[in-house]
């Protein structure tokens, strides 16, 4: 396999990966609770829709990553604008949904 084909196959798994995330992020910020570990499988039809019109209105996903996990840091993205949190409910959140997606 040449140098190229790796970097390409590599970049796939990565934007795969990077996409659950971003799902994931885009659940947990869409269902007040989950962040703090009460279980909820589903938003209300008010919440989803209350994040599908904040997604539109930024023209881009929703995503979250964690910074620094030693602070609790989690960084929230939407759009071009960006929030820094210490949170470590969500942090707890987003590192259990992680561990789902590299199963």
């Amino acid at each position: 396999m040449a140098d190229s084909d790796r970097s390409k196959t590599t970049r796939r798994a990565f934007l795969k990966v990077a996409a659950a995330g971003a799902a994931a992020a885009g659940i947990v910020a869409a269902v007040p609770g989950m962040a703090s570990g009460s279980p909820r499988e589903v938003g209300s039809p008010q919440e989803i829709a209350d994040m599908r019109e904040l997604m539109a209105d930024s023209g881009g996903p929703l995503v979250a990553y964690v910074r620094n996990p030693a602070k609790g840091e989690v960084v929230v993205m939407l759009g071009e604008k960006e929030v820094v949190r210490r949170d470590f409910g969500l942090m707890s959140q987003l590192t259990h949904i992680a561990r789902l997606a590299v199963r």
